[in-house]
Formats: structure tokens, sequence, C-alpha cells
């Protein structure tokens, strides 16, 4: 018996592989961007947390005296090797 399938049951699994195809494009692309906002989320906390940590523990008159004489201070070490 030679089965032959009927044009509606091919056209149906075309649009099935078709719509499929379609939803793994749309799912992708939605991941993609959540995931890069997410990352670019974490990153400017990141850096902001440095900032204000960075901020709090630089003392203005301190660096002003690296500056001037070229050597760095015991405050400057501490706050560089708390970034290593």
């Amino acid at each position: 018996m030679n089965r032959r399938k009927s044009p509606l049951n091919r056209s149906i699994t075309v649009g099935c592989i078709i719509f499929l195809f379609l939803l793994s494009i749309v799912m992708s692309f939605v991941n993609v961007t959540l995931h890069k906002r997410f990352v670019y989320n974490d990153y400017q906390q990141y850096i902001t947390d440095i900032l204000h940590y960075t901020m709090a523990h630089i003392q203005a008159d301190d660096l002003k005296k690296c500056i001037e004489t070229g050597k760095e201070s015991g405050d400057k070490r501490n706050v560089k090797h708390s970034f290593l």
C-alpha cells in the first residue's frame, strides 16, 4: 500500500515546524535581552559599590600629600590592597 500524505496534513506539519522555528527565535531574543540587562545591572551595581567604598576611605588631605610628595602613604596602600 502506497500511502500519500494529504495536502492538509502536509500544510499542518509545515505550519507547526514554522511556528516552532519562529517561537524559538523569539524566545532566544528575549533570553539574550534579559541576560544582557541583568548583567549590565550587576556590573553597574558593582562599580557603584566600588566608588562608594573608595569615596568613604580616601581622605582628601592624604591624597593631596601623596600627589605633592610623589610617595604613597599608608592609607593609600591600604585602600589599594583592599581592591586586589
